[in-house]
Formats: C-alpha cells, structure tokens, sequence
C-alpha cells in the first residue's frame, strides 16, 4: 500500500521514474499478480524503456496469456521497437493459442513476420500453429498470407488451401460460396484474386490441375450444396482451354 500510495505521489508529480520505481517495488511483492505486471509493462512501454517492458509482457502473457488480446498491437510495437519481435513469437508458439480468444491477434503478427527474411522462420511456424489452432477459420487465416511470397515461404501452402476450401467429406460446410468469397484483392479489367487464384495458379505450376480438378468434381458431387465448387470446375476449365 505504501508503495502504491508513493507511485500515484510521484505520478501526480510528474516523476515518472520514481513512478516507475515504486511500481517495480509493488510487482516484486506480488510476482503472481499478473495483471499487475502487465500494467507495470505498459508504463515502461510509454516511458521508452521497450526492452524493460518486453521482460515484463512476457512473464505477464505467459502466466495468463488471454492479457496479450487486450494489447496485441501495443505489444507488438514495444517489442518490435526493441528489435525482439521473434521473441514474442517464440512466446506464443510455448502457449496455447486458443487462450488468446482471437486468431487474429496472432495472425497479425505472423503476416508481418513472414515477410522479413531473419523472421520468416518463426513465424511460419508460429502459422503453422495457429493453423492446427483454430480449424474453423481457416479461410481467414489465409487471408493473412495472400502474398504471393508466402507461397514459396511455406511449401505447405497449397495444401492448405486446399483444405481450407475444399470441403472435407464428413464435415459440416454451411456456406455454399466456401472458396469463392475468400477474395483478397481485385485488379483492373474486372480480374480478383484469391486464395483459389492462388491454389489454380500452383497446381498450374506445379502440373497438378488434372488432380485438382479430380479433387474438387469429386467434392461437388458428394456435396452438391457446394455452388463454388461448380464455379471453380468452370474456372479450371477455361484453364485448360476447355471453353
């Protein structure tokens, strides 16, 4: 209490490092309080002291991970700030995912880590998790690594977005546009693109478009509610020539 008592003092005074100080003091008596250590880091944050408050955030989200939602793209500054951004990829990858409450709080920070060559290692194996994290969203996911260089960054990839919009047999698909409304961009002359544009433009590639054209007939008659998949045999089609 007293050293509570001198913090709110200090503030009021407006010395933020005897603040500091005493708020340190008030997280050594209450190591489990993470909370409080989170708070703790959010004023070292705002006070430039980025490394100082990465320690603290990590200790913090580690002892109750559902605290880095309520902050994610504070902390990802702070710790992009202090040039430790792996570090905190590497933090969420030993939590589970599914504490955090939203997949997009750790796919943010995955989509600009795939992109810089000293981080593209973590951070595909930090979607990796994400992906056998949340199976449900796994169309939006992929949304987050539409960049053509992720392609090549994770070799899996194509295999992901087959199962991302393919329906698998024995699975309860709902949308009848599954695939088709997975647009990531649009381009002139009335040309989009999407994770199907991608997954066509691969298996184009990689000689694999007689088998993706296997896979998705194949899934169209089983699941007959499934318009795109239609859609999408049309589309490999006109591919192949076959107007």
């Amino acid at each position: 209490q007293l050293y509570q008592t001198l913090s709110e003092y200090y503030q009021m005074t407006g010395n933020r490092d005897k603040a500091l100080e005493s708020l340190g003091h008030i997280v050594e008596a209450r190591p489990r309080d993470a909370p409080l250590r989170f708070a703790y880091a959010q004023q070292l944050a705002q006070n430039n002291k980025n490394s100082e408050a990465c320690d603290q955030y990590a200790l913090a989200i580690k002892a109750q991970p559902n605290l880095f939602g309520n902050r994610y793209y504070e902390i990802q500054r702070t710790f992009q700030q202090a040039n430790r951004t792996p570090e905190l990829a590497s933090l969420l990858d030993q939590i589970d995912l599914r504490a955090l409450g939203q997949y997009y709080y750790v796919m943010n920070l995955v989509q600009n880590m795939i992109n810089v060559t000293n981080q593209q290692e973590v951070g595909v194996r930090l979607f990796k998790k994400a992906w056998a994290t949340f199976p449900q969203q796994r169309a939006e996911l992929l949304r987050y690594v539409y960049d053509g260089r992720t392609w090549q960054v994770i070799p899996e990839m194509y295999d992901y977005a087959r199962q991302a919009i393919i329906p698998a047999e024995g699975s309860t698909q709902a949308d009848p546009w599954t695939g088709l409304s997975s647009i990531t961009s649009y381009g002139s002359g009335g040309t989009v693109n999407g994770m199907f544009t991608q997954m066509l433009t691969a298996a184009t590639t990689a000689n694999r478009l007689d088998d993706l054209q296997k896979e998705v007939a194949a899934a169209a008659e089983k699941r007959p509610e499934w318009h795109a998949g239609q859609a999408f045999l049309a589309i490999i089609h006109v591919r192949k020539g076959q107007t």
